[in-house]
């Protein structure tokens, strides 16, 4: 039977993992209480909800709720499968990409991005 965990994270600004959402093209949700959707969701809820793909009927959607005590996000995902995971992983490599685009292009850097074959990304930065 599938249940919700709570993954610890150190996602801790809303605006870097809103970027990495947007930059992974998922749909997500934003609020005090958005309900996540699913089989065994049962009222479950969180601050940031990325909606599952409406093409898989056994997605769950992935959940962030903000835990004050660690002072980042907990990702609460079923464990029915590997897609919540493997979207969590893809999610917290975007955060990071995000993270350091954000501060190169403050600091004056020019900043490029390529997707490896193994789904590692490379950046290069440059400063003229």
């Amino acid at each position: 039977m599938s249940q919700y965990k709570r993954i610890a994270t150190k996602i801790a600004d809303k605006e870097l993992l809103t970027a990495a959402l947007e930059a992974l093209n998922l749909t997500f949700e934003q609020g005090d209480a958005v309900e996540l959707n699913g089989y065994y969701a049962h009222g479950r809820t969180a601050q940031i909800v990325v909606r599952k793909a409406a093409s898989d009927r056994y997605a769950e959607d992935l959940g962030f709720v903000w835990d004050a005590k660690s002072g980042a996000y907990q990702a609460v995902l079923t464990d029915w499968g590997d897609e919540a995971t493997e979207t969590l992983n893809e999610i917290k490599q975007q955060y990071a990409v995000q993270g350091v685009y954000q501060k190169a292009t403050r600091e004056g850097y020019t900043v490029t991005q390529e997707q490896q074959e193994d789904g590692t990304v490379r950046l290069q930065l440059r400063r003229y």
